[in-house]
């Protein structure tokens, strides 16, 4: 069950982050603008929903494992998946840098998860 739950917040964290990737185009440089834009962007709700699932998840996950574990796993895969995500979906370049970066990444949460 703890894995499923990992899973299923490293899910919702990246949908709401795609959600709102996508949620925020066309929108204005302005702050209220912006807000305006958000208020009527169906993907922004969306985004609020997987946000709130993945509160509910990482809660449940702090309950059974130890935060210096979750915490630093969760931010790790999400950035790995995000990285994955933004060159698949929105084209965005995968560069030797950010590959170490990954790699640094990975090793780094192998690391304080021991």
């Amino acid at each position: 069950m703890t894995v499923f739950m990992l899973v299923l917040n490293l899910i919702l964290n990246i949908l709401a982050s795609v959600f709102i990737k996508i949620g925020m185009r066309g929108a204005s440089g302005e702050v209220g603008g912006a807000v305006l834009h958000m208020l009527r962007t169906w993907q922004i709700y969306a985004a609020v929903a997987c946000f709130g699932g993945g509160f509910v998840t990482y809660s449940l996950l702090l309950a059974r494992m130890h935060l210096s574990v979750v915490y630093p796993l969760m931010m790790g895969s999400i950035a790995a998946g995000l990285s994955f995500v933004a060159v698949f979906c929105f084209g965005e370049t995968f560069s030797l840098v950010k590959g170490v970066g990954l790699v640094l990444v990975v090793a780094g949460v192998w690391c304080l998860t021991r």
